[in-house]
């Protein structure tokens, strides 16, 4: 049968189709995987990424055979998203491109979807008759963008943005073909909105006033973003996050816009995908963040998403100042020598400046941080104030003494 995309199926009916169980989320049959049937409280990032429960300790159990079944299987399968109990809707076509194992990068997923039993993750990518992906480009030095806070706050309200932008001289660009917005000539420079083309490529007035002074034209096509950062104030991803991989073919530097990415779209995707899950607001302990709206919202996202990327940052200069280890800048204390692997990777990071104010964005960098360990950042802040680190060390000197 030919399921219709964004159409929603029963499980029952999907089985009559395809064979094979109805209770798990990789059914097989036949000895092949026939379709993926996943929910997104826990796969929040399906389909592109998909979490597999199971044994952590390298043993396997079905689940994670049916995982690396699929790993193995070039036939595509038709993958359906939860939208109800009894609601199943199709998002198409998609194929394993990856396997993922990296315990890390695992424990950092199990801990954005709130969950403690990832053996192991697939990335799938679309199998659908493939749309093209091309770059855009933005230059600020070039060209202001006067709203660019007004469509960023936008977007992040679920809210999408339908604009014209230079194609340079690409005129193969059809609706539907994904499109990614590249940042240029001033740092931080990378990728920082993704959407769809809506029209084909046009000709009108230079999008230079200067040039369109003098009647020159410029080709150009109208995308939809549903999603804009500002690189400003937000993480975006950078450059030298794009020259890895299969992503190392493609021209970042390039001054023209509408150049097509024939190698590494599904990485980028992949990429974007990892970064807008730290843009998603997460519950406070209280679980009333869903109660907050507006301003205050999109700036708490705001913030946790710059903190988490620096957090990242930080202990990886920090390892690299510690040969690889990660002493508390206080007291010195590493967990991973009392602890062994358990502690491998592990330390608080502090912020020296209190973020009192979520609703201003504001810049932080690695200097405004520090590494400690958990005694240390309970008595930095004990009472509700924040001492300065050289304090909190002279009374460390004060107790041993």
């Amino acid at each position: 049968m030919q399921f219709v995309k964004d159409q929603a199926y029963t499980r029952p009916f999907i089985h009559s189709q395809l064979h094979g169980e109805m209770v798990t989320f990789l059914t097989q049959y036949e000895g092949r995987i026939v379709c993926a049937c996943l929910d997104p409280d826990t796969n929040p990032d399906a389909p592109n990424i998909v979490l597999v429960g199971g044994p952590t300790d390298g043993s396997e159990d079905a689940v994670t055979k049916k995982a690396r079944l699929l790993a193995k299987q070039m036939e595509p399968i038709p993958v359906f998203l939860k939208r109800d109990s009894s609601e199943w809707v199709y998002n198409g076509l998609y194929r394993c491109s990856e396997l993922i194992e990296d315990r890390n990068w695992l424990e950092q997923r199990a801990i954005q979807a709130g969950r403690s039993d990832i053996a192991l993750a697939i990335i799938l990518e679309s199998a659908e008759p493939l749309l093209a992906t091309y770059l855009l480009t933005w230059n600020p030095n070039n060209w202001q963008w006067k709203n660019l806070e007004q469509q960023v706050r936008q977007t992040a309200e679920g809210r999408p943005i339908e604009s014209r932008w230079s194609c340079g001289n690409t005129k193969r660009i059809i609706p539907g073909d994904r499109m990614f917005l590249l940042r240029q000539g001033k740092e931080p420079r990378g990728i920082m909105a993704a959407g769809w083309a809506t029209s084909e490529p046009y000709e009108g007035p230079h999008w230079n006033e200067e040039k369109k002074k003098i009647g020159d034209t410029a080709n150009f096509v109208m995308a939809r973003f549903d999603r804009i950062l500002n690189p400003e104030v937000d993480e975006i991803l950078e450059l030298s996050n794009l020259q890895i991989g299969p992503l190392k073919s493609v021209n970042w530097n390039t001054p023209a816009s509408g150049i097509e990415i024939k190698e590494g779209a599904a990485a980028l995707e992949r990429l974007w995908s990892e970064l807008l899950h730290l843009y998603r607001p997460v519950e406070d302990t209280s679980g009333e963040l869903g109660a907050i709206e507006g301003e205050l919202r999109i700036s708490l996202s705001r913030h946790r998403a710059r903190e988490a990327w620096l957090r990242q940052k930080k202990i990886e200069q920090a390892k690299k100042l510690s040969n690889g280890t990660l002493p508390c800048e206080i007291c010195h204390f590493d967990f991973l020598s009392t602890y062994g692997t358990l502690g491998q990777d592990y330390a608080q990071v502090h912020h020296i400046k209190p973020l009192s104010d979520l609703t201003k964005p504001s810049q932080t960098v690695l200097s405004d941080l520090a590494v400690v360990c958990a005694n240390c950042h309970v008595m930095i802040h004990r009472g509700g104030v924040t001492r300065s680190l050289e304090d909190v060390k002279q009374t460390v000197k004060a107790g041993q003494q």
